[in-house]
């Protein structure tokens, strides 16, 4: 009995490690319009990366923007796009209900880089504001 019991309890420490790791990771700081535009306007070293993919990316991007989408995202296709794992990556993608900007936030991290947000208001909330957009 006593072995079950401590068999029963290193299985809820395991879980409970999973659970408090799987929350963390997806903790991603968040960027609001306002603090992107700055953003933009800074000297800081930064890459903006449109998540969106399939039919909600038709080629138009917040200007200055990458295009990686969320499920062809792997660790060798974001360093192409962002060498340095110091290098603050803002990611985004169609609006707060879009999911796609959070799962390529945390795969980034997953994947060693240090400064990495997202920017919730996404492509609709930046081109409703009249901010500027391109193609690519």
């Amino acid at each position: 009995m006593e072995i079950k019991m401590k068999k029963a309890l290193a299985l809820v420490a395991v879980l409970l490690l999973v659970v408090v790791g799987v929350a963390n990771a997806g903790s991603v700081e968040k960027i609001d319009i306002e603090g992107l535009k700055a953003l933009k306007a800074s000297d800081e070293q930064f890459v903006v990366i449109d998540s969106r993919g399939g039919k909600y990316f038709d080629g138009e991007v917040i200007e200055g923007a990458k295009h990686l989408a969320v499920n062809d995202q792997t660790a060798e296709k974001l360093a192409e796009l962002v060498p340095s794992k110091d290098t603050k990556i803002v990611f985004y993608c169609s609006n707060v209900d879009c999911p796609a900007s959070e799962g390529a936030a945390v795969k980034a991290k997953e994947d060693g880089y240090t400064n990495v947000v997202k920017y919730p208001g996404g492509f609709e909330e930046w081109k409703k504001a009249g901010l500027p957009t391109s193609k690519i």
